[in-house]
């Protein structure tokens, strides 16, 4: 049994260098590179924007990502807000999108490809200023 254990954690720790990322930033660099990235935003109360960056291991295989967006409550209820298409390559390990937010909250985010395949997620905090 304890064998078991140690094996199922080298695993999950080997994977985890090469997983999926869903990161928030102010500007996405030509290289890729995410310029100030944070979890928490300060808009304006006329709406503000900024990127999300996704970084794949393997190359995403699909010619359209979705992001599903959820606004989260006190409680940690999800509840479904929009969801925001992009044309994408099929051999990009990148791409990122320029999202407007509208309303402060925590949002949890979901990239699927074009097919329904979960590619990453993450949460973020939106604030008005």
């Amino acid at each position: 049994m304890k064998n078991f254990l140690i094996a199922i954690c080298l695993v999950l720790f080997s994977s985890t260098g090469f997983s999926q990322s869903l990161i928030f930033c102010e500007k996405v660099a030509e290289n890729g590179a995410p310029e100030k990235p944070s979890h928490i935003f300060t808009v304006s109360s006329k709406g503000g924007f900024f990127d999300f960056l996704v970084l794949l291991p393997e190359a995403v295989g699909t010619a359209e990502v979705k992001y599903d967006i959820y606004s989260v409550d006190d409680a940690g209820k999800e509840t479904f807000d929009v969801t925001v298409s992009q044309a994408v390559q099929k051999e990009w390990v990148w791409f990122s999108k320029e999202v407007t937010f509208y309303k402060p909250g925590d949002y949890t985010i979901y990239v699927y490809t074009a097919e329904d395949r979960l590619l990453c997620t993450s949460m973020v905090k939106v604030v008005m200023e």
